[in-house]
């Protein structure tokens, strides 16, 4: 069986089997392509956090903050000033980005587990 690899093919499979990973940085939050895909994401789409028990969860909201595409990847992104600041109130790290992997849904929401966060610089 012949397979052609192309810059296309491998955008895709990029898109398909990503990682599905939540970003939130000073300014702003940013879902991976798979993640957006995964949340059905649609410009104007709207979410709340919520901290409950030392664990940050996602969950969908009809008032909350809403996406819009961003980038030439067109990723799905949510200004919201001061998000990591604010955030890290909660967190056991102090950083000035985090990047969280997305759970399954239960109980009408998802948990986020931290993978790593960027240090504040002194």
């Amino acid at each position: 069986m012949k397979i052609e690899i192309t810059p296309g093919v491998l955008t895709e499979y990029r898109n398909e089997n990503g990682p599905v990973k939540i970003t939130i940085a000073e300014n702003a939050i940013y879902f991976s392509l798979a993640c957006s895909k995964l949340l059905a994401m649609q410009p104007g789409y709207a979410f709340v956090l919520e901290f409950e028990d030392g664990n940050l969860y996602y969950k969908d909201a009809t008032d909350g903050f809403t996406v819009s595409p961003a980038g030439k990847h067109h990723v799905m992104k949510a200004y919201v000033k001061d998000i990591a600041k604010y955030i890290s109130q909660f967190l056991k790290e102090k950083s000035t980005t985090y990047f969280f992997s997305v759970g399954e849904l239960k109980m009408g929401r998802r948990m986020l587990t931290m993978i790593s966060g960027k240090k504040r610089k002194a």
